[in-house]
This record gives structure tokens, sequence and C-alpha cells, in this order.
């Protein structure tokens, strides 16, 4: 069989953040992508030249090469305009947040149907977290069996994951230069060298491997960050207890010994949407295999319980409640995905101890109403958010928050206390007027009574682990 060099051409089925992106991308490197999606709304956007999701930069390109993207229903249409499909739907139920391969075993057997009676060969590449073994043992048997083309012969059906976060996938995918790929060898890995190669616009790094083993590979690396923001969380925590010990020195420490790359913050965010379905796959495949994990069942305890000990801190600097301004709401900056956040399960908890809240985020503000409704306020600036505050929390480190009005600090009676989970902002100016905690910091005289205000253990995590699902 002779290989076709068919770069200019690619198709990629599901166009939300991974998949514009990468369409976006592919269309500025010069080659022509058709895309399949089926929300409506998304395909009335792309097709005006809108970014369907909010990723900076990923507008401005989308308009510049609109003419590059068109979009389809069509399985027939897609697989004549390329011989490389690649599919972005996650193996994830939404509805119950869990794993589950049903999405994709739905677009594998309408692939194979139109590629039943199409000569030449066609590469179908896979990018999203799955549980081991999904590809080897399900995926390839379906494809094979209603294409009746042989993997690896006529057909190739390989693992391409990606490492991309809401917000930065762009810039990261143009970064990227070091690929997995879980292939079945042959001709998929030629196609697979060009397409990286035109999307780098320079010879990628790739590391082969059997599709198993891609697939583990990125559940390690995923829950190795997850449990790397639990032992950060488990540092702070402790560290908060001890009057003069501070986790950020120590960080550094572990950062100068090669341990600790690009140190966490001391309030972990609950790890976004994509290190959260890794974590819940990784606890999936242990659980079908019968081999407890209790260091991730530990992992999980400790993150739920982040937005408790933030109102550790609160409860001991205003015991008799008040106004808490909330900067921020999405679990990073540049994105307004707020799914399994930080804020998320920490304005759920202050409204249950009776604060009044009051919240500002420059992207995510439709995302915080359509959560609480009219049970708090909403900011439409930085200074309107924290005009009443008694208490101010950052929670995203969005570059708008590092310079906190002065004019606004300085006319209040009392100063607030700022909870810097970042610890971003700029306090030179504004020392005199307000008092800083940074969470991981044992201090000597700034709380009035210890810390430990609720019992973690007896606390129903369950609770605000369940938030998103609301």
């Amino acid at each position: 069989m002779a290989f076709e060099n068919n770069l200019k051409n690619i198709s990629i089925i599901g166009m939300g953040h991974v998949g514009t992106c990468l369409a976006a991308l592919a269309a500025s490197r010069g080659v022509q992508v058709v895309g399949m999606e089926t929300d409506p709304e998304k395909v009335s956007m792309l097709k005006n030249g809108l970014a369907p999701v909010y990723e900076s930069g990923l507008d401005e390109l989308l308009k510049l090469h609109q003419q590059s993207i068109r979009i389809t229903w069509s399985y027939r249409q897609l697989v004549k305009s390329s011989k490389l499909t690649i599919i972005t739907v996650p193996a994830w139920d939404e509805d119950n947040e869990q794993p589950s391969l049903i999405p994709l075993i739905r677009i594998i057997e309408n692939l194979a149907e139109e590629l039943r009676n199409l000569d030449g060969f066609h590469s179908i590449v896979l990018t999203g977290t799955m549980v081991p073994g999904s590809i080897s043992n399900v995926l390839v048997s379906i494809l094979q069996n209603m294409s009746w083309k042989v993997n690896g012969d006529a057909v190739g059906l390989c693992y391409l994951p990606m490492f991309t976060e809401r917000g930065r996938t762009l810039l990261q995918l143009e970064k990227t230069t070091h690929y997995i790929v879980g292939s079945p060898g042959g001709y998929i890995n030629r196609q697979m060298e060009l397409f990286l190669t035109s999307i780098c616009g320079t010879s990628p790094e790739i590391q082969w491997m059997d599709p198993t083993d891609a697939e583990i590979a990125k559940l390690s690396i995923d829950s190795w960050h997850t449990i790397q923001s639990g032992f950060s969380n488990m540092l702070g925590e402790l560290c908060e207890r001890l009057p003069g010990a501070d986790v950020h020195r120590i960080f550094k420490q572990l950062d100068g010994r090669g341990l600790m790359k690009n140190s966490p913050q001391t309030v972990s965010r609950l790890e976004g949407p994509y290190h959260m379905q890794s974590h819940t796959m990784m606890l999936a495949w242990a659980e079908q295999q019968r081999n407890p994990v209790p260091m991730l069942e530990a992992v999980e305890k400790m993150k739920l319980r982040q937005p408790l000990r933030l109102l550790d801190h609160l409860i001991n600097v205003l015991p008799n409640r008040g106004h808490v301004a909330v900067l921020g709401f999405a679990y990073q900056p540049n994105t307004d995905c707020v799914d399994h956040t930080v804020g998320l399960a920490f304005i759920h908890w202050l409204l249950k101890q009776n604060f009044t809240v009051s919240v500002y985020d420059p992207a995510a503000m439709a995302q915080a109403r359509q959560y609480f409704g009219a049970k708090i306020n909403y900011a439409t600036s930085l200074s309107a958010c924290i005009d009443q505050a008694d208490a101010i929390v950052i929670l995203t480190p969005w570059d708008e928050f590092r310079i906190l009005p002065v004019d606004v600090l300085q006319k209040k009676s009392k100063p607030p206390v700022i909870i810097d989970c970042w610890r971003i902002c700029n306090t030179s100016e504004i020392d005199q007027y307000v008092r800083i905690i940074h969470p991981g910091v044992g201090y000597f005289h700034n709380f009035d009574r210890p810390l430990n205000h609720f019992d973690y253990n007896l606390v129903d995590l369950l609770e605000i682990s369940q938030l998103s699902n609301n």
C-alpha cells in the first residue's frame, strides 16, 4: 500500500477546548481542517469565526484563518476530506461525572461504517484521558469488526494524550515539542510524524509506546500533579500550626533539589476538570484491578477540605462573620471554567456560615450566577467588590488582582483582612490599610484563637464533591 502524504488536510471530531484550539493552530500552519460538532450554538459561532470556548488568543486566530476551517455533521464528508481524523471527545459521562467509553464507541462505529468502502490508509487519533486498556481491549475490536480492516494495516487507531488546561490550551499546543504516542506501528507512525511536524513547525520529539502504556502514562502524569498538590496542601496546613514556619521557604528547598518544580500554591484549586477526570479514572482503574489505592483516596480528601481550611482562617479573624469579597472564581486565569474549584466550594461554606459574599472574576461571572443565583452579590469591578468587604480572599491569580485600589482601602474605618492564597498582591502601597494573611504561614499573633474550628474528619466532604453536579 502506498503511503499518501495528506498533511494539508485533517478532520477533528469535537470542537471544544482542545478541538477548536487544534483546528485554529493547524489552520495557521496551512492545514485545511474539517471539524465535526453536534452543539448548534458552537457550530454557529465557528461558522462566524468566533471561538465557542474561552481561550486566550483563540478568537483572533480563528478570525485570521476562518476560511481554512469547515464544519460538518456528516461522517462521510469527514473521512473523505482527509486521511487523518482526530477525536477530542473525552471518555467521560458528563452527567454522572464518571469514566465512560460510550461516546467514543459511537464515534468509532460511525467512522468504521464509512471507512469500510474507502480505499487507502486512514488514521484515527484519540486524545482524551481514558481508563487503561480501553483502546486495545475495546475500541480496536469495534473498529476492526465494523470496518472490515485490520488495525495497523488498512486503518490505524492510536493515542495522542494531550496535556493541556483550559485557558492555556492554545499556548500549550503551540509550545509542545514532546509527544507521547500509543501506536500499533506501521503507516500510522509516519502519518503522526508528518502531522505533529506540521503542528509544531519543526520535528518534534516523539516517544512511541504501546497504546495501553500510553494510557497509563497519561493518567500517571496527571495523578502525579494531583499528588504533589495534595502534599503541598498537607505541608501548608502543618506550617500554619507552627509559629514562624513558612511553607514557601520549604517549597524553595524542594524546588532546589528538583523535587517540586513550579511550587504549588498554598491553598490548592481542586485541580480543575481535567485532573479531576484523571484522578477519577485512576481510582476506577484501581477498582477494576481490585487493588485499593489509599494514597489517592487520601489526596482526594485533602483537596476537598481546602475550602474549610480557608474558612478556618476567616472565622478566626471574623468570629462575628461579616462581608467577604472573593476575588476569582475560575480555577485559573484566562478561563471561565469553574468546575471543581475551591471558589465553588468555598462560597458554599461561606453562605452556610452566614457570611455575606461578593464575588468578582474577569471571566467567570456568568458561571457564578448559574451556581448561586441571588444568594451572593456580583460585582462589576474589582473596586466594587471590595468596597464593603471586611475580608478579601484572592482565589485566582489574575494580574488585575496584583494591585488593589488604594483609594477604596484607605477610606475603610477598620483595616480589612486580605487572604492572599497566591502571594501575588503588591502590598507596598496598601500595607498600612490592610492586614495580610498568607496561607501556609504560622503566625505568632494574627489569630484570636487556634485554627481547627472544624473537625475535618467529621465534615461531610461528599457535600463539597457533589457541588458541581447541582
